[in-house]
């Protein structure tokens, strides 16, 4: 049985309050410029964003630092091939201990990643180069809106939570991890 071990402090990062209404996001990406295009379009949307830049610190996160003043999350968005743990591993210990955190898992290895992932419980898959407004409906369908609300933070110059630009920035960057079958 998973039985999860603690963490040096040294190792540990910082909390998201367990008190309030805004609904929290676990993101983990291992390209910096996705993981940080990902945590600004959910910040600005109104969610508490914690990115991780592997799967070892989502791991830790979820399974290791767990205590009175953390919020488990509302969902966690999460790359399939990533140093740790890929999403079948945070999968199966999420089945394992009985938690039902909604997961989305968003990769570039096609088809068989989205059957194993689906087989394995995950909410939804989306293959890169996605859509961001793809991802972010994912992740609304996910919060129990019963008990969490929304703060957007809306760009007041362009009216639009992600400008053209960021989202340009993250279309380019999912293109550049797809797997190319003719190289």
């Amino acid at each position: 049985m998973f039985q999860p071990q603690p963490i040096p402090n040294e190792y540990r990062a910082a909390g998201l309050p367990i008190e309030g209404t805004q609904p929290v996001i676990y993101l983990a990406e291992d390209d910096d410029d996705i993981r940080e295009t990902l945590a600004a379009l959910f910040a600005h949307d109104g969610f508490l964003v914690r990115a991780a830049p592997d799967g070892q610190h989502l791991f830790d996160w979820l399974f290791r630092e767990r205590g009175p003043g953390m919020r488990t999350p509302d969902v966690i968005v999460t790359d399939h091939r990533m140093p740790g743990y890929c999403s079948l591993d945070i999968l199966d210990c999420l089945a394992e201990i009985k938690w039902t955190i909604p997961v989305i898992v968003i990769t570039a290895y096609g088809a068989e990643v989205r059957s194993m992932a689906r087989s394995h419980g995950a909410q939804a898959v989306l293959e890169k180069p996605f859509e961001p407004d793809d991802l972010r409906l994912a992740a609304m369908h996910c919060v129990n809106w019963r008990t969490r609300k929304l703060r957007p933070r809306i760009d007041s110059s362009s009216g639009h939570a992600m400008s053209r630009r960021a989202r340009e920035a993250m279309r380019t960057a999912t293109e550049e991890l797809e797997p190319q079958e003719d190289r």
